[in-house]
């Protein structure tokens, strides 16, 4: 299955709040497809939990949290970022960096969001 068609499987968020919400989520969806494309991203995002994450005490639930979901392989980690529950929120919210958009990246991400 490949990634577009992974993705379109899942049931994802509709609904937002607001603007910032819904840009936030369509670059967790565009983080997900890299992750899928290129699931050695995942140790990037470990070692970004690693490093910034796990020495705040403040973010000792969230260290937890993310360190169960990325065990479970790049699949797992898109299925949970993605899911449209407070869980989800929480790793949207928290998400270590897997990747570094280019800003003419961003701003596809933020027209997209504008458009629909």
């Amino acid at each position: 299955m490949d990634t577009n068609q992974f993705i379109s499987t899942l049931p994802l968020k509709r609904d937002f709040h607001d603007a910032h919400e819904k840009r936030a989520y369509l670059r967790a969806v565009a983080t997900a497809r890299r992750l899928l494309e290129d699931p050695g991203l995942l140790s990037r995002g470990a070692e970004h939990l690693e490093r910034f994450t796990r020495p705040d005490p403040r973010q000792s639930s969230h260290y937890a949290l993310w360190r169960e979901v990325l065990a479970g392989g790049e699949a797992e980690v898109v299925r949970r970022l993605l899911a449209d529950t407070d869980e989800g929120m929480a790793l949207r919210d928290s998400s270590p960096v897997f990747v570094r958009f280019a800003p003419e990246e961003l701003k596809a991400i933020w027209i997209d969001a504008d458009a629909k």
